[in-house]
């Protein structure tokens, strides 16, 4: 069986923005001021990911079955 992964960087593919779906569902909150810096040019986009990532709570067999969970504003 052949496996294919689909990175979605730019939200060019997926419907939602995959790292904020994490980042509202298993981290803690201050992740929106690291992203707020990010916009304002105080930090580079590196940076910007890995400080919003490491905030996460999750374990890996959940955040899979966050990804694969339909978002909660998609149309049924």
């Amino acid at each position: 069986m052949k496996c294919r992964v689909f990175v979605d960087f730019d939200g060019t593919i997926a419907p939602v923005d995959t790292t904020d779906l994490l980042l509202e569902r298993f981290a803690a909150p201050d992740w929106r001021q690291i992203e707020d810096d990010w916009k304002a040019g105080r930090i580079g986009s590196r940076e910007c990911l890995v400080r919003r990532i490491d905030p996460v709570l999750a374990k890996s067999a959940l955040l899979d079955l966050a990804i694969g969970a339909p978002s909660p504003t998609a149309e049924a």
